[in-house]
């Protein structure tokens, strides 16, 4: 697909098989942690793109229009107005607004376009050549594809102006298992992830925001703690030092975090099974096993 619409994606997580192809590959993670590169250059260098408003210290509620791993999605808020907006005006974009080689209009990277998808038109950003088509970042809903030259067409007004509706998140306080060393963990996590927020409403607590990320805790109906649940059950690590912003706004979140991993270690849950997975980088190896045993 194209774009990740909610309904679409629904359809790409509904099977085991399909999340396994996703994100079992290393070419495939190396494009997952390239997407974060991008998606500060989408939230930080259109000088003529309205910013997103701030979510920091608010409670929203929405839900994911892009699961990109194990603790990091893109949620479209539900009291976002522009959404509505963008829709009606993407059904008034000229068609024939084509970019001809040799014409006045260059396609330069960067540029806010349309892409034609299915008959309807959607928000892009144009990140240069893939062979002859093109790769771009939907901007209104978080993800990255290769589609032909001849879909994207140019966008006039506040379509290129209107910031983006999607927002990137993290969950706080946590990052997923190794992706290369260890990538059954990473994928089972993925798959929960995927299960405990796809197809849902969300509520969503923003602590912090940083570089265009904002870092979150995601409440499930009864109240759980998201964030907490995939520590305990072994599917999210945590980090060697919490940053200096999350132990500020949330101590206590911190502190529970820290015995739901204590947890999930002492019943070998998840990549805990057989003890300390490792990472993919040496220098972020966990510390001995023995700090566990308080």
């Amino acid at each position: 697909a194209v774009v990740s619409t909610q309904s679409t994606w629904e359809a790409v997580v509904s099977t085991q098989s399909t999340w396994e192809a996703v994100v079992s590959t290393q070419s495939t993670w190396e494009a997952v942690v390239s997407t974060q590169s991008t998606w500060e250059a989408v939230v930080s260098t259109q000088s003529t793109w309205e910013e997103q408003k701030s979510l920091a210290g608010k409670t929203v509620e929405g839900y994911s229009t892009h699961i990109q791993d194990a603790t990091t999605f893109y949620l479209q808020v539900g009291t976002d107005e522009n959404v509505a907006k963008i829709e009606k005006l993407l059904t008034q974009v000229d068609s024939s607004k084509k970019f001809e080689k040799g014409g006045k209009v260059r396609l330069g990277k960067g540029k806010v376009v349309a892409a034609a998808y299915d008959g309807s038109y959607y928000r892009c950003r144009y990140e240069g050549r893939a062979g002859a088509n093109a790769r771009v970042t939907f901007l209104d809903y978080g993800n990255q594809d290769i589609i032909e030259m001849d879909a994207l067409v140019q966008l006039d007004g506040e379509l290129k102006n209107l910031p983006s509706t999607a927002y990137r998140c993290s969950l706080a306080g946590v990052k997923p298992p190794p992706a290369k060393r260890n990538p059954q963990y990473f994928e089972d996590a993925g798959k929960f992830f995927a299960a405990q927020i796809d197809g849902k409403n969300l509520t969503v607590n923003v602590l912090y925001t940083d570089k265009g990320t904002n870092f979150v805790r995601v409440l499930d109906d009864n109240g759980d703690d998201g964030n907490e649940m995939l520590v305990k059950g072994g599917h999210a690590r945590l980090p060697n030092r919490q940053p200096e912003e999350l132990v500020k706004v949330a101590k206590e979140f911190v502190a529970d975090l820290d015995t739901a991993r204590k947890d999930a270690f002492r019943s070998h849950s998840g990549m805990w099974e057989y003890g300390d997975p490792g990472s993919d980088n040496e220098e972020e190896d966990f510390r001995p096993v023995g700090r566990f045993n308080n």
